[in-house]
């Protein structure tokens, strides 16, 4: 199966829907689990989250939901896609193909979202303003894009994973071979290691 194939996911506008909208979703002061949230929220609609994003049989659409869930728990004007792994241009056609759009420049980044998320968006760094604060797109791919923008996207992540992996393992080893001498992780030493 190709990278194209493996990596896709639903770019439409979730990038910053995830930003703008969750200042205007849920109006909790308590701590909740996210993922019960969005299950209550897609049950009330009588949907499934394993039916539209199956996190626990697909490492993509686990990561799609951990980055851009939000948009599952947004303003009921926002639609969200009927699946988080879209196949090809043509899904992610369709899709984006069915949503209003509005599209302005922030922070010198051309952005387009979803009306109704744009609008959540410019609300939401109005009151961050306010408040000495600012809200800013990660840069162009926080925006509706192409598949194929999106396998690019992804495959430079997969790439960075992998070399984060190949460190991982490294520093692993070594945290063992540590362990086998004796060391193991304490505070106050500097370097974090410490005679057992």
């Amino acid at each position: 199966m190709s990278i194209t194939k493996t990596l896709a996911f639903t770019v439409s506008f979730a990038a910053i829907i995830v930003m703008s909208l969750a200042f205007t979703v849920i109006g909790q002061t308590e701590s909740a689990d996210f993922r019960k949230v969005v299950e209550k929220r897609l049950l009330d609609k009588k949907q499934k989250l394993e039916n539209i994003c199956p996190v626990d049989d697909n490492i993509v659409a686990h990561r799609v939901f951990k980055d851009y869930g939000a948009m599952f728990i947004a303003v009921n004007e926002v639609r969200y896609p009927s699946k988080c792994v879209f196949a090809n241009e043509d899904e992610v056609s369709l899709f984006q193909s069915g949503v209003r759009s509005k599209t302005a420049v922030i922070n010198n980044v051309s952005v387009t979202l979803q009306e109704e998320a744009f609008n959540a968006l410019e609300k939401a760094r109005t009151e961050a303003i306010k408040a000495g604060l600012n809200i800013t797109p990660r840069g162009a791919s926080a925006s509706k894009r192409s598949f194929a923008d999106t396998a690019r996207i992804w495959s430079s992540f997969r790439a960075r994973f992998e070399t984060l992996d190949r460190t991982e393992k490294n520093i692993c080893s070594g945290c063992r071979e540590s362990a086998q001498n004796g060391y193991h992780r304490s505070g106050g030493t500097g370097n974090g290691m410490g005679k057992r």
